[in-house]
């Protein structure tokens, strides 16, 4: 069964502690990346908590990022009990929220219906789902943004 359009169970415990390891690394004018750890339910997926992966934030005149090492992602996916999986990776942005052309070619999302959120202001400001880009990866492997309204539809935070 697809992830596509699947609805999304979220604790705030969940967003609290994603908004606090994000605005931590936004202090320091960086880019975080937070793991969202779920189960799937046929057409719903549980979010049963988050995880901070070792990565790799860096600042260029180019601008800034956050990387998961290879070895990290493999680790992940292998240490992942039966069951579970990475059901949404949440990073912030210093500034407005959108999927860059780095965020699409993110290693560890590749299944249809992964999820990608991207965090305005650096998590500056209370998180709320529907002022991030919320991305959907399609069957085409390619990331579509959710609107406002598709994002308040799927995602419930408890």
């Amino acid at each position: 069964m697809s992830w596509l359009g699947a609805t999304y169970a979220i604790p705030a415990s969940v967003i609290k502690n994603t908004r606090d390891v994000l605005r931590v690394a936004g202090l320091e004018e960086l880019e975080g990346v937070v793991l969202w750890i779920g189960r799937r339910h046929g057409t719903h997926v549980e979010i049963l908590g988050e995880y901070v992966p070792r990565q790799i934030a860096y600042r260029s005149e180019h601008g800034v990022a956050v990387q998961i090492p290879d070895d990290e992602i493999a680790m992940i996916i292998a240490r992942l009990p039966e069951g579970l999986a990475v059901a949404c990776r949440v990073h912030s942005h210093p500034g407005a929220a959108y999927h860059s052309s780095t965020d699409d070619l993110n290693a560890l999302l590749s299944h249809a219906g992964a999820i990608s959120i991207v965090v305005p202001h650096f998590a500056r400001d209370e998180v709320r789902l529907e002022h991030c880009s919320v991305n959907e990866l399609d069957d085409d492997f390619r990331w579509r943004e959710l609107t406002a309204r598709e994002t308040r539809q799927r995602f419930q935070v408890q």
